[in-house]
């Protein structure tokens, strides 16, 4: 597996059962956390879960001087791909596993966990949190993002559910064209403010089925996203993006530096889009 560039030294206690299930001890370091909260995501301990986010932000060290910080995860683990119905290849018996074609993961029958490239990155923006998530829930992301050759995002529950404090979902369609290649993929996220005050959110979004490449390209397997929001002693927003992704584009897999430098790059230019959204004075 690839070696992770974070670490934390937080020390987080054992976890109170929540109202359904109990749930598995934070992992003290980010990778470990990172993947914890995409796994956990809609639990009801909402304590545990900020807790966990803690752990990922002070890993991050995130200096408000120079706005933007990124680095790299480990993949996310069988559990994790299992609660957005993907199915680790390293989960089936051993004479079932060699048996699994390049067809099979075409076609997203299975996945393997350590194609995944995890990638994460952390800035400020200078807005409330509910500011933020505001322009993240909105439907016309190509407008507030741009990039996009088609886009259309639907809510799957009630649009105001969040005032509730409730999870909203969406369905989002698109086509990107990048590099000479062009694919088109469907996103479902989910995001959930964390208490009533709405000063802490986390989302979760994944690829269901792989992408298709309809010019150029090989193949889009795999795309888990996690969003952080929590507050800053001012008032702004540390926002943490996390995604492990399996894809290669015209020979460059996810992998590869220059691809991680672009993603990364990327999404340094979605915060600074949402800011100037939320506070188009600044």
């Amino acid at each position: 597996m690839r070696a992770s560039l974070l670490a934390s030294t937080l020390t987080v206690a054992l976890l109170i059962p929540s109202g359904c299930r109990k749930l598995d001890p934070i992992p003290e370091d980010a990778d470990g956390a990172a993947s914890w909260l995409y796994r956990n995501q809609d639990s009801e301990d909402t304590a545990e879960i900020i807790a966990a986010m803690e752990v990922v932000i002070d890993a991050l060290a995130i200096d408000p001087e120079e706005e933007f910080v990124e680095g790299l995860l480990l993949p996310l683990d069988a559990e994790s791909v299992e609660v957005v119905g993907r199915v680790a290849v390293q989960t089936l018996p051993e004479e079932e596993q060699t048996a699994v074609t390049e067809e099979d993961l075409d076609a997203g029958t299975y996945v393997v966990l350590d194609e995944q490239q995890g990638m994460v990155v952390a800035s400020i923006i200078p807005c409330t949190v509910r500011e933020v998530v505001d322009v993240v829930i909105r439907t016309d992301q190509d407008v507030v993002q741009g990039g996009y050759d088609v886009y259309d995002r639907e809510y799957t529950t009630a649009d105001d559910s969040l005032d509730n404090n409730e999870m909203l979902g969406w369905e989002t369609n698109y086509t990107i064209s990048a590099l000479g290649t062009t694919y088109e993929a469907t996103i479902l996220g989910q995001l959930r403010f964390l208490d009533e005050e709405q000063t802490h959110a986390i989302a979760r979004a994944y690829l269901p089925t792989p992408g298709v490449f309809t010019r150029g390209g090989r193949y889009f397997r795999q795309d888990y996203q996690l969003d952080l929001f929590a507050p800053t002693d001012d008032g702004q927003t540390i926002h943490v993006f996390a995604v492990w992704r399996d894809m290669n584009l015209g020979g460059f897999h996810s992998s590869n530096p220059a691809y991680i430098a672009t993603v990364s790059n990327a999404f340094r230019d979605s915060d600074v889009a949402i800011a100037a959204v939320c506070n188009p004075e600044e």
